[in-house]
């Protein structure tokens, strides 16, 4: 199995090339259009409104005899995390640069994304058949904007094999040499990542599709796998019958019915085609399937040897939801969990002394998603208002905080070291208490506490982050001490800590890239100063 990403620009025409892919492997009888809206992977009634690719989506096909996934990934700034999330489970990638617009400041961000994480990338530069199309310009800004190892693959088979062999010093040698650079010397600096061919042509006029087809087929090899079970959640979705689906990729092992993954059940296996899906008995490496069972799960967990991917586009605005007043947030909340399950980039943050509930988020996309999810699923208005920064906090130097537990009939005590942490790093534990002072029962209740729960700090009620917590001391008693006692003693010497030490207020900041033409420099550090 190959896992083929397709990712683009807002625009670039990814959807309406997956169309042309599929109907040139024989998948489709005719080629659908996203204008439309009758596409293969068009069956989201918000994307058709929108126009835009929100939630990941697979198309199974063959090319010759390899087995092909094709996935569409989010093409909008707001769901980046998505798209994010999907690059981890990509084999390759196929990254669409419009012909009339050339490289664009997402395509610039995606190509970065992909260049990192070591994915082979085959650019296809899509509307060669419009006015403003230039080919020349368009690959100079590729070389410029993305890399100089950016090959046309339609040049003279004598041109391809110097410009591959100036992107390899083993291969700069054997071209000076007079020695032939071989098809099997391009396929291993493709799938090495130092090479990025360039395929022209029209999705909508299905030009040079095949050669897409062709490269598929002549370069990228399906990968080999180690035998211990390991992997990736990369996605959580609800089917029509309330089903809760892991979307995981086997990054190595085989999955089985009634295997148990982190301590659930797996119920079924599906192997899903657009919106259509197969039940299976067993999932081998490479593939990527839906499971029932797991409930405990969550987008970007992994299992075995996998290290989990970071988060790096998080929410900056936190807004109140307003529901009608003849709506019971108690009633409702259970299905608000499964919508908010599906989009993690989006968090839902519910105050039950003020039965309040908070939305954090990005932008407005991401808001008139929610509202229109909300409105689909439940048919209730909804509106989100009061928007504002999220803020956090965090504390310079360290404090101990001591937490006392004990109403009738139950005990606990804990003193943490809260020391600051370093950017970026959120919540750290560590434990400096031996098994002859604290049972390690209850060693891991204070552990679970600090890794599943959020603190508030103290100037501004936000969210503590970037700090050291060292559980340095601990008591039970052996008769009262219960299960959650030492939860609230967590709770209690982090509060205690905070009170008595500096705090710091930190705020969302950008960091980003500006690309213009140098005449236009003096104007724009002009700007930014004013």
């Amino acid at each position: 199995m190959i896992n083929v990403g397709i990712l683009a620009h807002v625009d670039a025409g990814k959807t309406t090339l997956i169309e042309a892919i599929l109907y040139k492997t024989g998948k489709l009888r005719k080629v659908g259009r996203v204008d439309f809206g009758d596409s293969f992977l068009d069956n989201d009634e918000y994307e058709r409104k929108r126009g835009i690719t929100i939630f990941s989506k697979i198309a199974r096909t063959k090319i010759g005899d390899k087995d092909i996934n094709i996935i569409d990934t989010p093409g909008h700034i707001d769901f980046s995390a998505e798209m994010e999330r999907c690059i981890s489970v990509l084999d390759m990638a196929i990254l669409v640069i419009s012909g009339s617009e050339g490289v664009q400041s997402h395509s610039h961000t995606l190509f970065k994304l992909l260049k990192e994480a070591n994915i082979p990338v085959l650019i296809f530069v899509n509307k060669i058949d419009s006015d403003k199309f230039d080919k020349d310009k368009v690959m100079e800004g590729l070389k410029k904007s993305l890399s100089k190892n950016i090959v046309d693959f339609s040049e003279d088979e004598k041109i391809l094999e110097e410009e591959v062999a100036s992107c390899d010093e083993r291969l700069i040698e054997k071209f000076v040499d007079g020695e032939k650079i071989t098809k099997k010397d391009i396929k291993e600096c493709i799938q090495k990542a130092k090479v990025f061919p360039v395929i022209f042509g029209s999705a909508l006029k299905l030009i040079n599709i095949e050669e897409i087809l062709e490269f598929i087929d002549n370069y990228i090899d399906e990968k080999s796998y180690p035998e211990a079970l390991s992997g990736i959640i990369y996605k959580i979705k609800y089917d029509e019958s309330g089903n809760r689906l892991s979307f995981i990729k086997l990054m190595g092992g085989s999955l089985h019915v009634k295997d148990t993954l982190n301590d659930e059940k797996i119920n079924q296996i599906r192997v899903y085609d657009g919106d259509k899906y197969v039940a299976v008995d067993m999932a081998n490496p490479g593939d990527i399937v839906a499971v029932t069972g797991l409930t405990k799960s969550h987008a970007g967990d992994t299992f075995g040897d996998i290290k989990r991917p970071l988060q790096k586009l998080l929410p900056v605005l936190s807004y109140n939801m307003i529901f009608p007043n003849n709506i019971s947030i108690n009633q409702i909340y259970p299905r608000l969990l499964q919508i908010f399950d599906e989009v993690p980039e989006i968090k839902m943050e519910y105050d039950e002394e003020l039965s309040k509930i908070k939305v954090n988020l990005m932008g407005e996309v991401q808001i008139d998603l929610i509202k229109n999810l909300i409105n689909d699923r439940l048919q209730i208005s909804c509106e989100l208002v009061d928007g504002g920064i999220i803020y956090k906090e965090s504390i310079a130097g360290s404090v101990e905080g001591v937490g006392h537990f004990e109403p009738m009939k139950h005990y606990a005590e804990v003193h943490i070291l809260i020391s600051q942490g370093e950017r970026g790093s959120g919540i750290v534990y560590k434990n400096d208490v031996s098994d002859d002072e604290l049972l390690k029962n209850y060693q891991s209740q204070v552990r679970n506490t600090v890794e599943n729960s959020k603190f508030k700090g103290v100037l501004t009620g936000s969210e503590l982050t970037d700090v050291v917590l060292t559980l340095v001391a601990g008591r039970a008693h052996e008769k009262h001490t219960e299960g959650g006692d030492f939860f609230e003693a967590v709770h209690r010497a982090v509060r205690h800590g905070l009170m008595y030490t500096k705090s710091i207020l930190l705020e969302p900041y950008y960091d980003f890239e500006i690309d213009l033409p140098i005449g236009n420099l003096g104007r724009l550090l002009n700007d930014l100063n004013n």
